[in-house]
């Protein structure tokens, strides 16, 4: 709007007094003239605005790819670690079934190997809810639940990397116990 009225008045500037009169022969011509100027200012004005908007969206889409980029790095970091334990289960049930001694501790390891797996199938289902992310629409399952029981839970599946490093894990448990009312999975 305000370039509109500064081209309106630079023009009206430009035209010496007491030339703009109706009754002259090219009156019209000047009146078309400062219209198609103001026009054409008026139409700057809107490309201008759809430019800056068009910027703007461009950054909002360079943000969201470096949200997705930075969530993909950490997912195929976080989903390593159930995949190597899971690695280390199967390996370790392998040596079990062939040491009658230890096959008592089977139904153990394929349990363990079992929530390994939910938890990689958990992450993969993150994966899918990117759009979600994007669009700030992410569904929260909410439970209420044990810190103890989710820290024994992840103990329980870090173990047998411990193990293969030659570590051990030791969990020390809350007391008075603590609940959380979170989405376990996120």
């Amino acid at each position: 709007t305000l370039l509109l009225i500064a081209t309106f008045v630079v023009y009206a500037v430009q035209i010496p007094s007491g030339t703009f009169n109706p009754r002259e022969p090219f009156f019209l011509n000047r009146v078309l003239a400062t219209l198609t100027l103001l026009l054409s200012a008026s139409l700057l004005h809107v490309l201008t605005l759809a430019v800056d908007a068009l910027d703007a969206r461009g950054r909002e889409a360079e943000e969201a790819s470096t949200r997705k980029s930075v969530l993909l790095a950490s997912v195929s970091h976080d989903i390593g670690t159930p995949l190597t334990t899971i690695n280390l289960m199967a390996d370790l049930i392998r040596h079990t079934a062939d040491d009658p001694a230890l096959a008592a501790r089977v139904p153990e390891l394929a349990k363990s190997l079992q929530a390994n797996a939910l938890s990689v199938s958990d992450m993969v289902s993150g994966m899918l809810d990117i759009s979600a992310i994007d669009s700030g629409r992410v569904m929260l399952h909410e439970s209420e639940f044990s810190l103890d029981e989710l820290f024994a839970q992840e103990r329980t599946s870090l173990e047998p990397m411990a193990v293969a490093k030659g570590l051990q894990l030791h969990l020390a448990s809350c007391s008075p116990a603590l609940s959380v009312r979170a989405d376990k999975a996120k």
